[in-house]
């Protein structure tokens, strides 16, 4: 199978999987869900999973052959994006269809590394955000500098506000849990 039919079902599957993340950490209302997903499958994010991969040591070389028949078969940038940016998402998109395709446990691992990476920010913090309020966002080295941080952040951000938001009726954290 050529790289761009790879890429072409590594998109698709890519896609739902991170649907089914969002949704499993209990996020429900769509716009919000668009926006979240956004993160995660944009070419700007699909580059900097595949560079973070790449410049990890984390591929094989016949991960790395898939990621390159995807790349070398497109070479043009979209409306948005620079042709370097959307070369390399194309060719993560077809990692992900030939892990598909051939290997559905390594799948799933790069997967979960690719969660975790747009997950923790660049800098290799946490980031929190209070969806129902406006602006509201904070960071931490870990979980639990993170939820002390939030605490602080939607304190601040609800007395900005005048604590007048009829939309907040009460804070609910959402923490994905691996078992």
């Amino acid at each position: 199978m050529n790289g761009l039919a790879l890429a072409y079902i590594g998109d698709a599957y890519y896609e739902l999987e991170v649907r089914k993340h969002l949704i499993d950490t209990g996020f429900t209302s769509v716009n919000i869900l668009h926006n979240k997903a956004i993160n995660y499958t944009s070419s700007k994010a699909q580059a900097e999973i595949i560079e973070y991969l790449i410049n990890s040591n984390l591929l094989s070389e016949e991960e790395m052959h898939a990621f390159k028949r995807g790349r070398n078969n497109s070479s043009t940038g979209r409306k948005n994006v620079d042709a370097k940016t959307y070369v390399l998402a194309t060719g993560f998109e077809s990692l992900i269809g030939y892990l598909y395709i051939n290997n559905k446990n390594r799948l799933r691992e790069i997967m979960d590394i690719s969660f975790k990476f747009i997950e923790k920010g660049e800098d290799g913090y946490l980031i929190g955000t209070a969806l129902e309020i406006k602006g509201c966002h904070s960071q931490g080295k870990n979980m639990e500098e993170l939820l002390a941080n939030m605490r602080e952040a939607i304190g601040l951000c609800l007395e900005v506000q005048g604590e007048s938001d009829p939309y907040i009726k009460e804070i609910v954290g959402i923490q994905k849990v691996a078992v």
